[in-house]
């Protein structure tokens, strides 16, 4: 895993953004995955708290529902 992306090309808001991915990771995806792959899936309610901290529709138009943002941000 990255643990120190190349800082030619990330700048403090690509920074913020990846602790608050990480963050929810941890907080709301870490202690569940072992029992959604048991069960085949994961609840429909991951989508609404993902939407929620920020993280769907990152590097689309605003006027599409999403959140602009340059390519660096989906790496």
């Amino acid at each position: 895993m990255l643990t120190h992306p190349n800082p030619r090309h990330y700048t403090p808001d690509h920074e913020a953004f990846r602790a608050t991915v990480r963050r929810f990771v941890e907080r709301e995806i870490i202690p569940h995955a072992a029992a959604w792959d048991e069960a085949g899936g994961f609840p429909r309610a991951l989508y609404g708290k993902a939407a929620a901290a920020g993280l769907l529709g990152v590097g689309f138009p605003e006027e599409d529902g999403g959140t602009p943002a340059d390519h660096f941000y989906r790496l």
